[in-house]
């Protein structure tokens, strides 16, 4: 028995906001590869896709210029198949990009879980006895079933979209900061530390008050 009289220990609990190592942890328990895979795949694919829209505006301008020039504004059949051969090209390297993202994360998900569970699995079996004298059984078995399944579900699809969701904005702002000739970039830091201070105080959220161990 503890001095204060308490056989069970209280389960600990972070607040704040989600440390950076935490992020880091779970990006390597699936293996460097994987992550680099996933990334160099998000980025070229939308790069490709990217390319794929500031080719076809050159196209569509090309044929405006050689409209000015006195002609119907066709182009020729040659020069139309090396824009149209160039724009699926890229249209079709980023499709690649987007599959080999979405089975790197996939592999990347299962080798999280495999590891996980196996470092959860390791640490419960190699725990001293006078862990398991003050931790209930139902908060080990929550590791296994309910966090293990916020893990494998819940976790790996919100990331899958935030890496989606980051590549479109990223992609818009490239795109966005090219047209303008690097304009966009002068008012992009004030507008991000606006957003910055606004999320900060949208989301924090009150801590729920503990409740007292005799209720």
């Amino acid at each position: 028995a503890k001095p204060s009289g308490e056989l069970v220990t209280s389960e600990e609990r972070e607040v704040g906001a989600v440390d950076w190592k935490v992020y880091k942890y779970y990006a390597l328990a699936g293996g460097k590869g994987l992550v680099a895979l996933a990334l160099v795949s998000a980025f070229a694919g939308r790069a490709c896709e990217l390319g794929g829209a500031f080719w076809l505006a050159r196209w569509g301008t090309r044929a405006d210029v050689d409209a000015s020039d006195g002609s119907d504004g066709a182009i020729s059949a040659e020069r139309t198949l090396r824009f149209l051969g160039l724009y699926a090209c890229l249209n079709l390297c980023g499709v690649l990009g987007i599959v080999g993202r979405a089975v790197a994360m996939a592999d990347h998900r299962l080798q999280v879980s495999t590891t996980l569970h196996a470092r959860v699995v390791d640490s419960v079996l190699r725990a001293p006895i006078a862990f398991h004298d003050v931790t209930p059984v139902g908060r080990v078995l929550n590791r296994f079933s309910s966090d293990m399944s916020m893990l494998d579900n819940a976790l790996s699809s919100a990331l899958s979209q935030f890496v989606g969701c980051a590549m479109n904005v990223i992609g818009c702002l490239v795109g966005i900061a090219a047209a303008t000739k690097g304009l966009l970039v002068v008012l992009l830091a004030p507008v991000m530390l606006v957003y910055d201070r606004a999320q900060r105080a949208f989301r924090r959220v009150p801590i729920a008050q503990r409740v007292p161990s005799n209720h």
